[in-house]
């Protein structure tokens, strides 16, 4: 069940991205100050959200950290 909320929530998320880029575009931004925009404002939510229900989910392997370039690098590539 809480699998389908996430789901559910991250579609409706998804959906709104429309909303700030109409928003933001005639204000001056660039599409790439967009992205840079969302991924920050995204960050700031999970780790808010991470402080507050699992704070354990926070702490940061360093075998892990490869994964995390790697997948940054892609996804914004």
């Amino acid at each position: 069940m809480k699998s389908t909320i996430a789901i559910l929530i991250g579609a409706v998320l998804w959906g709104m991205i429309g909303l700030f880029v109409r928003w933001l575009t005639p204000m001056g931004f660039s599409a790439m100050q967009l992205v840079t925009l969302r991924s920050y404002v995204t960050a700031a939510g999970l780790v808010i959200l991470l402080l507050v229900t699992d704070r354990q989910k926070l702490k940061i392997q360093l075998r892990h950290l490869p994964l995390f370039v790697g997948t940054g690098l892609i996804s914004f590539v």
